[in-house]
């Protein structure tokens, strides 16, 4: 799959919610989506992806020449820490839509970082999903303040 997507030409769509790949399938797809100039929504769900996987997706988003308007991230196992490793990819990526990160592990401190850089860098980004997360009280209502 990670070498079709390296050189696909036709493919703006790709579905693998899950299917439990975790951070071996997803660095593997982090790195063909590199050289990939086609694929525009790639939706990872459910994959038991953790900080590595992050990173390498961070690392991607970063790319100027990325092609991605969409991510979803939603019920893996990314943290905190997984969390800040996002954010600054979708405010270099300059054309990141939809960063979809429901249902993991993030608390207050790594949705706090991850909006605020977004609220003060990102030009594109239209939704950012962090629903069923540990974002407690507090955390929201930080969130709120910044979002002002």
């Amino acid at each position: 799959m990670a070498h079709a997507l390296k050189t696909n030409s036709s493919l703006q769509v790709l579905s693998l919610g899950k299917n439990k790949m975790g951070d071996v399938g997803a660095t593997a797809l982090a790195e063909a989506l590199q050289t990939n100039r086609k694929l525009q929504e790639l939706q990872l769900y459910n994959n038991h992806t953790t900080d590595v996987g992050a990173k390498y997706f961070a690392t991607v988003l970063a790319l100027s020449n990325s092609t991605l308007l969409e991510l979803w991230l939603g019920r893996n196992w990314i943290g905190n820490d997984d969390a800040k490793e996002l954010d600054d990819a979708p405010c270099t990526n300059g054309r990141l839509q939809q960063l979809d990160l429901w249902g993991n592990k993030i608390e207050p401190q790594g949705a706090v970082s991850l909006v605020s850089s977004v609220v003060s860098n990102n030009t594109s980004l239209v939704g950012l999903n962090l629903r069923y997360n540990k974002i407690g009280d507090e955390g929201a209502a930080t969130l709120l303040r910044l979002l002002e």
